[in-house]
């Protein structure tokens, strides 16, 4: 499967006031999208948003709803603070429209001139759900793939892509581990970075699980550190410690989240796409230069390029 973002439109979205963003060329759409401007521009909020609507696809999930004073309402928070947000996709050829209208009605509608497709409303505190063929294709998609292992020593075509959102503020925080714990990559519809002040869950433990259990694909994820060329850096586990180890040109080795904050960034960006990167996806990235040396910033624009030829996807940064 293929998914592509062909458009956005939004209005009274914070920044966004009334606007359509066009994610095309000649009708066909780009494998890079690049969005700049100032802080406060409305930048992130693009990021946001593409992210809440197709987060609607899994508004089954009752982790997605809260409820205050009797009222059920969807978490998505900067959908509450908009008055209307609508994607155009591209999926398979076929394009299909997400949007959110003021609260109670939730609407995904397949582009064919009708209006048919996923209506979500509040009544008598349960959701309602009816699918055009194209939603009930994707609605019962995601549930089949939901957390179910990935494998990312080889391009798997059984699981349907994903969108893979990576906010401003990424780093690796210390973490310590007295034993280790099965860190198996699970498939997730919108996955979204957080950065891990715990050792379960982190990249580091995600590393040290590999080593321990799936020498092939630990070897396969290290050769992949190893030539992201960090001033000659090598990487390896310290398997009394549990703990991850950066290996200086001179020979001094010091901690992971001991990498300089442009090093760190580019590690976890490119680390989380190998392992969680599935074919015909969506990737989010904002702030692609946040802690970045130019040269860095370069470095990591080729590798993104360089990754999205092994594995197609679309790519949409912000950047100031």
């Amino acid at each position: 499967m293929q998914i592509n973002i062909l458009s956005l439109t939004v209005k009274n979205g914070g920044a966004l006031k009334d606007v359509k963003i066009e994610f095309t060329d000649m009708g066909q759409p780009q494998s890079v999208i690049v969005l700049g401007g100032a802080n406060g521009s409305g930048k992130t909020t693009v990021l946001e948003l593409i992210f809440a609507l197709f987060m609607l696809f899994k508004i089954h999930d009752t982790r997605l709803i809260t409820t205050q004073g009797g009222v059920f309402k969807p978490i998505q928070h900067i959908l509450m603070q908009t008055e209307y947000a609508e994607i155009e996709l591209l999926i398979d050829g076929k394009k299909t429209r997400v949007f959110f209208d003021k609260p109670p009605i939730l609407t995904e509608a397949i582009s064919q001139g009708n209006k048919h497709g996923i209506v979500l409303n509040r009544l008598n505190h349960d959701w309602g759900l009816q699918c055009s063929d194209m939603s009930q294709h994707l609605y019962d998609s995601i549930m089949l793939n939901e957390e179910q292992p990935i494998n990312l020593s080889s391009n798997q075509t059984n699981i349907i892509p994903s969108i893979l959102y990576f906010p401003h503020h990424r780093e690796l925080l210390p973490v310590t581990g007295e034993q280790i714990y099965r860190e198996e990559v699970k498939y997730q519809w919108c996955y979204r970075y957080q950065n891990h002040s715990n050792f379960p869950g982190s990249l580091e433990s995600y590393l040290i699980w590999l080593d321990y259990a799936e020498p092939e694909i630990f070897k396969f994820v290290i050769d992949f550190l190893n030539q992201l060329d960090f001033e000659g850096k090598t990487f390896h586990i310290h398997r009394k410690t549990l703990s991850v180890r950066v290996k200086t040109r001179d020979g001094n080795e010091h901690t992971l989240n001991q990498l300089s904050s442009g090093e760190q960034n580019i590690l976890i960006l490119l680390l989380e796409l190998r392992r969680r990167l599935i074919p015909g996806s969506i990737v989010l990235l904002d702030e692609i230069e946040n802690s970045q040396h130019p040269a860095f910033q370069h470095r990591l624009a080729q590798n993104l390029l360089q990754l999205q030829r092994q594995i197609p996807f679309q790519l949409i940064l912000t950047t100031h």
